[in-house]
C-alpha cells in the first residue's frame, strides 16, 4: 500500500504484519498509555505471545477484513484495521487503529485513516463504518473528525473494573459521499510512492 509522508518529514508505510514483526508490535503495544485507550479485546499488558498469536490469526484468515502494519524505517509501530461486523446488507465494518506512544502527534493516524477506509470500502463492498473510542481520547475523536467520521451515539461500558465505566463515542462514516475521493488518492499511486 502507498506510504504516507507525515508532517515532519517522517515516512510510514501501511503494510501486511510480518512474523517477525512480534518484538516490535509488543514493545509498542505493551503501553498503559496506547491500550488504556483501546477496546477491551486489546491484551494488557501485550505480550510476545500475544503479539505472535495476533500475527498468526491474520496469516490464517481468521481476522475478517483489513488488517496493516504502520510501519516506520521497517519497523512496525502502530496498526490500523477494518474489521467486518456484518455481511448483511448494508455491509458494515468497524476501523480501529493504534500507534507507539513515541509517533503520536506527528499525523500517521490522520493521513493512514482515509487510506485504508477506501480500501475497505472498495474490497470489502462496505456500506458504512464505524469507529468507538473513548470520549476521553480526545487525539482519536480529532481524528475521525478530520476525515469525514461523523458523531452517531454515546456508549456506557464497563472497564473491567468493578463499578468502573467508560463512556464510548460512536462515530461512523457512510460509503457514497467519500469513496470516490478516497479510492482515487489511494489507488493512482505506485506501491511505496509517498502521497
Amino acid at each position: 500500500m502507498a506510504g504516507t509522508a507525515t508532517r515532519d518529514g517522517a515516512e510510514f508505510l501501511l503494510r501486511a504484519w510480518r512474523e517477525t514483526d512480534a518484538e516490535s508490535l509488543a514493545a509498542q503495544a505493551n503501553n498503559r498509555n496506547v491500550w488504556s485507550n483501546l477496546r477491551s479485546r486489546f491484551p494488557r499488558p501485550y505480550t510476545i505471545a500475544n503479539a505472535r498469536s495476533w500475527i498468526s490469526r491474520i496469516a490464517s484468515g481468521h481476522e475478517r477484513g483489513l488488517q496493516f502494519a504502520i510501519d516506520i524505517d521497517g519497523v512496525a509501530v502502530g496498526g490500523i484495521g477494518i474489521d467486518v461486523i456484518s455481511y448483511n446488507a448494508p455491509r458494515l465494518g468497524e476501523l480501529g487503529y493504534w500507534l507507539g506512544e513515541d509517533f503520536w502527534g506527528r499525523g500517521i493516524a490522520s493521513r493512514a485513516v482515509p487510506v485504508v477506509c477506501a480500501q475497505g470500502f472498495e474490497q470489502l463492498a462496505l456500506a458504512r463504518l464505524r469507529a468507538l473510542v473513548r470520549n476521553s481520547n480526545a487525539a482519536s475523536l480529532r481524528v475521525l473528525e478530520k476525515n469525514g467520521f461523523v458523531l452517531e451515539s454515546k456508549l456506557r461500558r464497563s472497564d473491567r473494573r468493578p463499578r468502573s465505566a467508560v463512556i464510548e463515542m460512536v462515530y461512523v462514516l457512510e460509503q457514497p459521499a467519500t469513496t470516490r475521493q478516497w479510492t482515487a488518492a489511494a489507488t493512482t499511486l505506485p506501491d511505496g510512492a509517498p502521497l
